[in-house]
């Protein structure tokens, strides 16, 4: 069990505050309950609080499903889970704990080049070669999947039917590695600089 003091010294080292880092720690109990084969984002979105006041019943559940199905890519779930809670080997709890805070500030606190590293680790291959198009694909998938997790409403049907609209896009002969997946600042946008290996 974790304590008090521990939570504020982890404040100390991750950009969240002590509410953020309990909801952190629900998610990691419900993840250590998780079976085998479970869904992982099912799994995450059940740990949120407020999950059942704003969605009562099972509809986070069917939409997260739904989500999962239809619009991420096959295989998706584990891909993510693998990239922000990477504990194979690890069989210290408070390791365990520190590597899915570390994972989730990777997705949301840190520089915009720490969520790219994300989304890139979804998309690599086991050489760690991604193929740029596979991660302009999964940015465009990830917020039509934000989208309708938040929407008042779901059209199921339509959701289901969404997931043919989605066209995947291709780039030629080209595939990048981690290193040259750069993120540059320009004034108020950002501009992804591909570097393509041969």
């Amino acid at each position: 069990m974790t304590s008090l003091a521990q939570i504020k010294n982890w404040t100390k080292c991750f950009p969240f505050d002590e509410g953020e880092l309990e909801i952190i720690l629900r998610c990691h109990a419900s993840l250590s309950k998780e079976k085998e084969g479970g869904s992982f984002l099912n799994t995450l979105a059940h740990s949120f609080p407020y999950v059942f006041f704003f969605l009562p019943n099972d509809e986070m559940e069917i939409r997260t499903s739904v989500v999962e199905e239809y619009i991420l890519p096959q295989g998706f779930g584990g891909k993510f889970k693998k990239a922000i809670f990477p504990v194979e080997g690890i069989e210290n709890e408070e390791e365990e704990i520190e590597k899915l805070i570390n994972g989730v500030a990777n997705c949301c606190r840190r520089e915009p080049k720490d969520s790219l590293g994300v989304i890139f680790d979804c998309c690599c291959d086991e050489a760690g070669l991604a193929d740029p198009g596979d991660l302009i694909d999964l940015c465009y998938r990830i917020t039509v999947a934000a989208e309708i997790l938040v929407s008042k409403h779901m059209d199921e049907k339509r959701t289901k039917a969404l997931s043919k609209e989605l066209i995947p896009l291709h780039v030629k002969n080209g595939r990048i590695s981690n290193q040259s997946f750069t993120f540059c600042h320009q004034s108020a946008c950002w501009t992804v600089s591909f570097h393509h290996q041969d």
